[in-house]
């Protein structure tokens, strides 16, 4: 965790993406959103797809291997 918040802190207003388009502000709320979402913060209704594969996806999430680029985002997340 204190990596995360480490990593967090020395982000800038003029920090350039290494991959994407956003700006740092909307990549931390871009982050931001499914995480409450995981962590019971914010209630979402669920489709039928994530009701079958949702505990997949949880793991996924917050497993240490880095996500892959260029993945689609749930539209929730924009």
């Amino acid at each position: 965790m204190n990596e995360i918040l480490n990593r967090i802190s020395q982000l800038t207003p003029n920090a350039k993406p290494l991959w994407g388009k956003m700006t740092v502000s909307q990549m931390l709320a871009h982050c931001s959103v499914p995480m409450q979402a995981m962590l019971g913060e914010r209630k979402m209704p669920q489709t039928f797809f994530e009701k079958l594969f949702g505990k997949i996806a949880k793991k996924r999430m917050v497993s240490p291997e880095p996500f892959k680029r260029n993945l689609p985002t749930d539209p929730r997340f924009v």
